[in-house]
């Protein structure tokens, strides 16, 4: 008998500290900026980013997120060249609160993305390359906060004499609310 309430008095405990650490810890965003590109393409634009994510605890956070860096023209050469950019991305986010409500944070992750060029023959080019962020976040209320990041991106495309690089930064304002 001793067993048996050991045994619901454990399995008790795990369920409340699963659950109280599984309180308030996945997440969404929507964020909206722009796009600063620099190298082959030099042109800026607005670009949409959303994620999801889960929040560890107060300092710790991993992240799946989608960014289009947007369409923009290159007319540098005899044709006009318009190229697309997005990236499905994977981070991790480490933050610290500033204040009360405001909080500080730095990211790093793996930008696995595509550019395609359409021009006379249209071609992708598809690859994996890391990036960097910092950004600040206001908690409006418990499950809402407002952030501004921004991120570094080198898409890095081709490899010896023949490699381009296209750098990408991103300035953005968002919104995360956690679930």
């Amino acid at each position: 008998m001793n067993h048996f309430i050991r045994a619901g008095l454990t399995t008790l405990m795990a369920t409340a500290s699963l659950s109280a650490m599984a309180e308030n810890a996945y997440y969404a965003s929507v964020d909206i900026g722009r796009s600063d590109w620099k190298g082959s393409v030099d042109e800026t634009v607005t670009e949409p980013t959303i994620a999801v994510g889960y929040q560890f605890n107060d300092n710790f956070s991993v992240e799946l997120g989608f960014q289009d860096f947007g369409d923009v023209s290159d007319s540098s050469g005899a044709s006009k060249n318009h190229f697309n950019a997005d990236a499905i991305q994977v981070s991790v986010i480490g933050s610290i609160m500033a204040s009360e409500s405001i909080g500080l944070f730095a990211q790093v992750g793996l930008d696995m993305w595509n550019i395609t060029s359409q021009d006379v023959s249209q071609s992708a080019s598809d690859q994996n390359d890391i990036f960097f962020g910092v950004g600040a976040y206001y908690e409006v209320a418990e499950a809402i906060d407002i952030n501004f990041k921004y991120q570094m991106h080198d898409l890095d495309r081709g490899a010896g004499s023949g490699r381009k690089s296209q750098d990408i930064d991103t300035m953005s304002l968002g919104v995360k609310y956690t679930f």
